[in-house]
């Protein structure tokens, strides 16, 4: 009795529902914590849940046709967001941008193995104009 009132909307407190079974608020806070409440507590709020989810489908999908283009958008959107259809994200950028002509900059570094021996034995010498004192 106690939890359908809650269920219900008849209460909308523990506190007021304690008080119309006449039952202490430590009572119920000591019930709520056994594991067999616990589950009788999930399994009707699925219960509910599931009763919910039907009425709330058809009512999202009349809203696609309102007459307010905005209450239509976001009804739109959202039964997209649902099916897993989502707008893209603004944040990423998936630009791409590749200039195979242009001159490397930077340092260029060889991984390739060490297979050829006269590279181990003089390190290259680097062109480079004279600065300075030099």
């Amino acid at each position: 009795m106690f939890f359908n009132l809650l269920l219900t909307g008849e209460c909308t407190t523990i506190t007021a529902a304690c008080a119309r079974v006449h039952y202490s608020k430590e009572y119920i806070s000591r019930r709520m914590r056994q594991p067999h409440v616990l589950n009788y507590v999930d399994q009707q709020v699925k219960s509910r849940l599931a009763e919910g989810k039907l009425v709330a489908s058809a009512r999202l999908v009349q809203l696609i046709h309102a007459k307010s283009e905005h209450v239509s958008l976001d009804a739109s959107v959202q039964t997209l967001g649902i099916n897993g259809i989502a707008p893209p994200d603004p944040s990423f950028r998936n630009d791409v941008n590749i200039n195979i002509n242009a001159a490397p900059a930077g340092y260029v570094i060889d991984l390739s193995p060490f297979d050829d021996r006269e590279r181990m034995t003089a390190p290259p010498t680097i062109e480079h104009e004279p600065q300075g004192g030099e």
